[in-house]
């Protein structure tokens, strides 16, 4: 009778591990890869810094598409990455208004907008009718991420 109750006892210890360990394990599977970096990283084809934390992130709800806005906020202390090599040094009124507009239709609040009287670099990526607008200010340390898929 002892053997049975072992047997028992480790058969409910492997069931209970592995009713555990299959959500946990698709929970942090999920959240790497539908993390808003790895969602910029997949529909425009580039890598971003390894060191960038995510401090803030607005969404409109999107369709099965992946169509609306995306913005989001990343910490980064640029270190001589190449990552900003190729961006523009000087200001664009005609990227700040557009920017601008997304955000408003996001709700945006000033202090999570991009500083824009601070000096900054900026990338606009488009494809086909979508447009991906980076920008850094370095003064605040922040790389925000801005996304239209239309």
């Amino acid at each position: 009778m002892r053997k049975s109750k072992k047997k028992i006892l480790t058969i409910a210890i492997i069931v209970a591990v592995v009713v555990i360990a299959i959500p946990v394990g698709l929970y942090v599977a999920g959240n790497y890869y539908f993390n808003d970096a790895h969602i910029y990283e997949e529909t425009w084809d580039f890598n971003l810094p390894r060191n960038i934390k995510e401090e803030y992130s607005a969404k409109t709800p999107q369709d099965f598409r992946g169509e609306g806005l995306r913005y989001t906020v990343f910490h980064y202390e640029a270190d001589g990455s190449d990552f900003i090599k190729t961006f523009e040094s000087e200001k664009n009124e005609q990227i700040e208004t557009e920017i601008s507009a997304i955000l408003a239709d996001l709700s945006v609040s000033e202090e999570n907008a991009p500083a824009f009287s601070e000096n900054y670099l900026w990338k606009h990526i488009e494809k086909y009718d979508d447009h991906l607008y980076i920008v850094y200010v370095a003064a605040d340390a922040k790389l925000y991420l801005v996304q239209n898929i239309m």
